[in-house]
């Protein structure tokens, strides 16, 4: 396994543009998408679903939640994709993140950039198959992990 190459990904915009095309590249066509931590939303440069909804602590989201917090009953279930894009290396426990987001959808994105002060990609990578089955696991602009339910 190769170390995250972030020459490539020196910006910001940058990065979230890479990463949010290489998301796109797992998706089927006009899919329901639930963006965690959706930021500015820059996955809709790259996608249009037959439904979104954008959740994140900014006021660009849809939904305004902290993602550490309890927050399974305000978002609603039966998405064909759930995206978790630049969310999980800020969380407190990764571990009840995956608990709560469990069952909201049928297929799962989480993107894991591996940050020295927060959890550590083995951790993150233990925990994600705890709850889901790693159906592809792609590393070069990001980790990105696409999953379903055990």
């Amino acid at each position: 396994m190769h170390q995250f190459n972030n020459e490539k990904y020196k910006t910001p915009g940058k990065a979230w543009s890479n990463r949010n095309r290489e998301i796109v590249s797992l998706l089927k066509e006009n899919k329901t998408i639930l963006d965690l931590g959706c930021g500015y939303k820059n996955l809709l440069d790259h996608y249009t679903p037959s439904k979104y909804l954008g959740v994140d602590w900014f006021d660009y989201a849809d939904i305004m939640l902290n993602l550490n917090d309890d927050f399974q009953l305000q978002i609603p279930n039966g998405w064909d994709y759930v995206i978790s894009s630049g969310v999980m290396e800020y969380l407190d426990s990764v571990d009840d993140y995956l608990k709560k987001v469990k069952g909201l959808g049928d297929t799962y994105i989480f993107t894991w950039w591996e940050k020295p002060d927060r959890h550590s990609y083995h951790e993150v990578k233990s925990y994600i198959k705890q709850y889901y089955k790693i159906i592809s696991e792609n590393d070069s602009a990001q980790r990105i992990y696409l999953c379903k339910l055990l």
